[in-house]
């Protein structure tokens, strides 16, 4: 049952931030922090952390962090790769023991928001004012981060312009019929990497995350995760609770101001896109300079010596 009225302000409200982990001692510590900080106004702030599979000191780190942190819950699933061989499976099992335990417990249960996030070290550009931006609208069931950078996470997108469909199934098919795959990735991946300014419009969709998503509590009550979509093909494990929120009249939206994270090892072969379309611009520069001949060339010269010698006249007379 999605929540009636708007969302009541942080300052007011019970949250409860949930995150899986799988070898994360390196960042996991000082992803905490930050989004402890960030969310530090919240009148109650509770932790479910879900961890599987690690093969360094992850778990240690949660047990440290349990006696740390009040409200600190964490719960460690073992090694799930041998009875579960899909990732994004392992993925949807991980976050549905989450939901699992919100569910289960009264104060968990009756929370304003649930933070969803990765803690894996792409939250590391959030902070107060990015929360408190989501709270400058109400008609939101669920507000998804952006980036100071290009919007990396097309795996989980959904929009009928943007994005529509998955985009690994359209890689798939463009690899089985172009033998480019540099070209069918960019078709399929990069070309809809783009960069949202922090004060454009938010972006209503039916599925995103982006490492970060506010929840309102109830949007999430009767909702699980899976990693297969309505046509049994492997998808991103939020997809489907995210087309079911849609489906059921949540409203979905990207919020520009939520910055999470910059350029990151998602994004950056974007900037690979950026140098290959520059030499090919080149490159056509280059074929038509010789197809207009010299006395073209010419004429180009002495007009581009002309306008650099007026700017060079209208600077040294300010």
């Amino acid at each position: 049952m999605l929540a009636a009225g708007p969302p009541p302000e942080l300052s007011a409200s019970t949250v409860v931030v949930a995150g899986v982990i799988r070898d994360g001692e390196s960042q996991l510590s000082a992803t905490i922090r930050r989004l402890r900080s960030a969310l530090e106004t919240s009148a109650q702030l509770h932790w479910v952390v879900i961890e599987s599979d690690s093969s360094d000191q992850t778990g240690l780190i949660l047990n440290d962090l349990s006696k740390s942190i009040p409200n600190f819950r964490f719960e460690c699933l073992g090694d799930l790769r041998h009875s579960i061989q899909e990732r994004t499976e392992r993925l949807a099992v991980c976050r549905n023991r989450y939901l699992e335990i919100i569910a289960e417990d009264p104060v968990l249960d009756e929370a304003d928001y649930v933070v969803v996030a990765d803690l894996d070290g792409i939250n590391n550009l959030v902070d107060a004012s990015a929360i408190a931006s989501c709270w400058s609208r109400t008609d939101w069931d669920v507000c998804f981060a952006n980036q100071a950078g290009p919007y990396y996470d097309i795996w989980t997108l959904r929009h009928p312009e943007w994005c529509p469909g998955n985009s690994r199934s359209e890689l798939q098919f463009l690899n089985r019929h172009r033998r480019t795959s540099y070209r069918n990735l960019d078709a399929s991946v990069y070309s809809r990497m783009i960069q949202i300014e922090p004060d454009s419009a938010w972006i209503q969709v039916t599925s995103a995350f982006g490492g970060l998503a506010v929840y309102r509590r109830s949007s999430l009550r009767g909702r699980h995760y899976s990693h297969l979509d309505d046509s049994q093909h492997v998808c991103c494990e939020h997809v489907p609770l995210n087309l079911s929120l849609s489906q059921a009249g949540g409203r979905l939206l990207i919020n520009p101001a939520l910055i999470n994270s910059g350029w990151n090892e998602h994004s950056r072969q974007t900037k690979l896109r950026i140098r290959l379309a520059r030499r090919a611009k080149l490159a056509l520069l280059d074929a038509t300079w010789k197809h207009l001949g010299p006395a073209t060339h010419a004429a180009l010269l002495s007009s581009i010596a002309k306008i650099r010698s007026a700017a060079n006249v209208s600077r040294t007379s300010r």
